[in-house]
């Protein structure tokens, strides 16, 4: 028989893992017993849905007290019960990314308005290191080796950083129309120029390739080693990966309870696949299931016109993939999305709903994210903002609102397109200053 990892069937505080779709429970010890392995990522015996992990929250109820959580670090692992993993072996000290209050914009719009900056304190400046932490940390538990991973930039970045930091092989493959700034941002970290594979088709063609190529190494590695040692960190164990997520939410929500805001929060993301939106939103609810957490929660979700699956199927509830999508906004345009129907469940669930933008006004609230705010941000910070404007115009968003803004990624990772659709859209002196002021 394979021998799949070395890992045991115990996994910190995890119970099981449950399909998403048909609610069907996962023991661990079924899953090393049937798979010969805990890293299985869809439900294989009934309907092929997406799995989610689930604690033991009555036991974490005597060890995640609120005076234990309020005296320990704010970094990554604060919760580390609530995280799928047995050791820390991925950097312990990740701080909390900055929740600051609007300077400008709220007043502007009369909202009680905060920023998420993941755009600048995370170690690659995006998101994407909260699941990667967790998939490398997984990776590294049951013995992997290398990494096969599609991106338009972020999640590469992320996951050549964390291979080279913790030696493991690195191949990341992106579409060929990806801007040379990020490209140049994902070779800084890779041991070979040949590493970064560029594909002729779009994200959703470019992961089916990442995929394919990962499970050939893998059958070779199964004929030399008995073992698979490849893994895709998005796909491979998908269910642990979104657990890294899921500490967006919950450092938004132990941020703001230290504000001492207790009202009605909106949480808006921009959406891609929908795994952020979704994971943070299971965070929330996780604290509020443990005492930790009492205030209501709005999940808000923001897209590109161009490429809008989640918001366009809130209406009917089913998702109509988009090829080939053509926005400005390249790192959630994703036209069929993983976690799209698990969105749609948090936007019902929560109450909250989402806007779709014009690509000519995300690039506007770009412009004015760093003239107001002073922050440098891609072209998600412009989604999210111009989401929230349109709420409040639309009066999703009440005028006192508590509003916070996800900003999940860096401006410098778009410079060229800054200059590109800065000219299209009549900003070109504006997006000359920024470049000016940042190179400075």
């Amino acid at each position: 028989m394979e021998s799949v990892d070395n890992t045991t069937n115990r996994i910190g505080y995890v119970s099981y893992l449950e399909c998403l779709n048909c609610g069907e429970k996962y023991t661990l010890d079924k899953l090393k017993k049937e798979q010969g392995t805990t890293m299985v990522n869809i439900c294989y015996d009934l309907c092929m849905g997406p799995l989610d992990v689930k604690y033991d929250y009555d036991l974490l109820k005597g060890i995640l007290t609120e005076d234990e959580v309020h005296k320990r670090p704010d970094n990554f692992w604060k919760l580390k019960e609530l995280l799928p993993v047995n050791e820390v072996l991925v950097d312990k000290k990740i701080p909390y990314t900055p929740l600051v209050k609007s300077k400008e914009i709220g007043d502007d719009l009369g909202i009680e308005l905060y920023f998420k900056l993941d755009s600048e304190c995370a170690l690659t400046n995006s998101f994407k290191d909260r699941p990667v932490t967790l998939a490398f940390n997984k990776a590294l538990e049951a013995g992997y080796k290398t990494v096969y991973v599609a991106s338009t930039g972020n999640l590469a970045i992320s996951s050549a950083y964390f291979a080279k930091e913790l030696g493991m092989g690195c191949k990341v493959y992106v579409p060929n129309t990806l801007g040379e700034v990020k490209k140049d941002a994902i070779r800084q970290y890779l041991s070979s120029p040949e590493d970064l594979i560029e594909y002729n088709g779009s994200y959703d063609e470019t992961n089916i390739k990442a995929m394919d190529d990962c499970e050939k190494a893998n059958i070779e590695e199964i004929k030399t080693s008995g073992r698979r040692k490849s893994f895709v960190p998005n796909s491979s164990f998908r269910p642990y990966y979104k657990e890294g997520s899921k500490t967006s939410g919950t450092e938004i929500a132990l941020q703001l309870k230290e504000y001492g805001v207790d009202e009605t929060l909106n949480i808006v993301y921009p959406t891609g696949s929908g795994a952020l939106f979704c994971s943070a939103y299971k965070g929330i609810e996780e604290l509020r299931n443990l005492n930790l957490f009492d205030n209501q929660v709005k999940m808000w979700c923001s897209q590109s016109a161009a490429c809008a699956p989640v918001i366009d199927a809130i209406p009917t509830g089913d998702i109509i993939p988009i090829k080939n999508p053509q926005t400005i906004v390249k790192s959630i345009a994703i036209g069929n999305p993983g976690s799209g129907y698990q969105a749609l469940n948090v936007i019902k669930k929560s109450g909250g709903g989402g806007w779709k933008i014009p690509d000519r006004e995300i690039f506007k609230s770009n412009i004015d994210l760093y003239f107001k705010e002073g922050i440098f941000s891609q072209f998600v910070g412009g989604v999210t903002l111009a989401g929230i404007i349109n709420g409040v115009l639309r009066g999703d968003l009440k005028k006192g609102s508590i509003v916070v803004a996800n900003i999940t990624g860096s401006g410098i990772r778009i410079v060229d397109d800054l200059w590109k659709y800065g000219k299209k859209f009549g900003y070109g002196d504006e997006v000359k200053q920024i470049l000016d002021e940042i190179q400075k």
